[in-house]
């Protein structure tokens, strides 16, 4: 499981770099980007109360608020929005998702 959420950050990563060289080719490619977000996100949602049984306190109002948020930027097309809810929202989701992992295991 580390090794899949860290995949994911690293398409993020990958991710931003191509909307910063070419939003066009940035665009196309965010369905993709999205559905990988999309089923990470649900895993990571499905164990919260798990975590939270262990005594963490992650709130899943704002695992879906980082997601509506990179929804509305998205129809609003905006790159800037988009990929700041990526790289600020999404991924320090995911960085705590895999310290939750390396902490609980999988």
């Amino acid at each position: 499981m580390l090794n899949r959420i860290q995949k994911t950050i690293n398409i993020i990563d990958d991710y931003i770099d191509t909307m910063y060289k070419d939003y066009g080719d940035g665009i196309k490619k965010l369905p993709e980007i999205v559905k990988e977000i999309q089923e990470m996100m649900v895993e990571f949602l499905n164990k919260i109360g798990y975590y939270n049984q262990l005594g963490e306190n992650i709130q899943t109002d704002v695992i879906l608020l980082q997601l509506e948020n990179l929804l509305n930027a998205i129809d609003l097309k905006d790159p800037i929005q988009i990929v700041d809810t990526l790289e600020y929202e999404i991924k320090e989701s995911f960085v705590v998702y895999k310290e939750l992992v390396y902490k609980y295991g999988e």
